[in-house]
């Protein structure tokens, strides 16, 4: 079954499945780094917030022989977890005065959003980027927000400093930075392997390192020859893993980190979501750095999810991040 034929059977079955007391259409959303995603939208009469299924994934664990009837089953289950039971007052979003508390803002690549950041009020930051979002609801379930685009930005007569203004402390506040040794990182991670496949009584299955800090640090520790206890790494994020990558512009936190470790630090690009803090034995190569960052994202994470193959540098001493020479 082609992808075309796969949107519209999944649209039509998410249809027969919820009844007519939803809608279902279909849906194309532009993501980060140009990325363009095929989703569902379940509209429900009376309630102005619908969520959106993507579809993308679906297929291809469809082409990998998952069953029809199990994919509708697992977006269905999805959509119960993500939809609204009554509608969320936005008449606030009309006021800045009520918007300014809720804005934070995140980092993406310049250049592979160039024309998407055309539309956005945005803050230049090395080869990056700093977005602004409204953040409307945050629960378990992560952050549901808002983009501002530069058209919320002539309705409220605001430009992008005093944005940025606003959003740096509630960033801050309601993202709070975490700061997590790579080894604590790694050994959850096959905690939480070893639980899944107890569940599934499988016994025969390797358990495997997995995430996309840890496939940094594995692809670190090789191009070095070199051990973790001999490689440093930390994980710096936000305590809600998503778009953590721009704590590493929280006030402070660099700062009081690398004075720690009374050295300066290397600053890998996990992801949108993450950033390995390497502290500077003087035995690293920024050569090496990012070719290896240029691999993993090749190979590794999701364009979706990519922030930039280059390697950063933070200088305790002047307090300033900059490009990996």
């Amino acid at each position: 079954m082609e992808f075309t034929e796969f949107k519209r059977k999944a649209a039509a079955g998410m249809q027969a499945f919820l009844g007519k007391e939803v809608r279902v259409e279909l849906n194309c959303v532009r993501k980060n780094n140009g990325v363009v995603l095929d989703g569902i939208v379940i509209s429900t009469d009376g309630i102005n917030i619908s969520p959106t299924i993507y579809l993308n994934d679906f297929y291809r664990e469809y082409r990998k022989g998952k069953s029809f009837s199990d994919i509708i089953q697992e977006m269905a289950g999805l959509y119960e977890q993500a939809k609204m039971n009554e509608s969320m007052n936005m008449d606030f979003f009309l006021d800045y005065e009520q918007v300014c508390g809720r804005l934070i803002y995140r980092l993406v690549n310049y250049e592979r959003n160039r024309d998407w950041l055309q539309e956005l009020p945005h803050i230049p930051y090395l080869d990056m980027a700093l977005t602004f979002q409204c953040l409307v609801l945050q629960d378990g379930m992560g952050n549901a927000t808002i983009q501002i685009t530069k058209e919320h930005c002539r309705m409220w007569n605001v430009d992008e400093k005093e944005l940025y203004r606003q959003a740096r402390s509630n960033t801050e506040k309601y993202l709070r930075a975490t700061i997590t040794d790579m080894e604590e990182v790694i050994r959850d991670m096959i905690a939480e392997s070893l639980e899944e496949e107890l569940a599934k009584n499988i016994h025969t299955k390797e358990l495997q390192e997995e995430g996309l800090a840890a496939q940094l640090a594995a692809q670190m520790m090789h191009t070095f020859g070199r051990t973790q206890e001999e490689i440093r790494m930390y994980v710096l994020s936000n305590h809600t893993r998503i778009h953590g990558a721009s704590a590493m512009l929280y006030s402070h936190v660099l700062k009081e980190f690398a004075e720690e470790k009374e050295k300066n630090l290397y600053i890998l690009p996990s992801s949108v979501h993450e950033v390995i803090l390497v502290p500077d034995s003087g035995r690293e190569s920024p050569e090496k750095l990012r070719a290896m960052v240029r691999e993993v994202n090749l190979e590794e994470v999701d364009c979706e999810e990519q922030l930039s193959d280059s390697v950063y540098y933070y200088d305790r001493t002047r307090d300033v991040i900059a490009l990996a020479q």
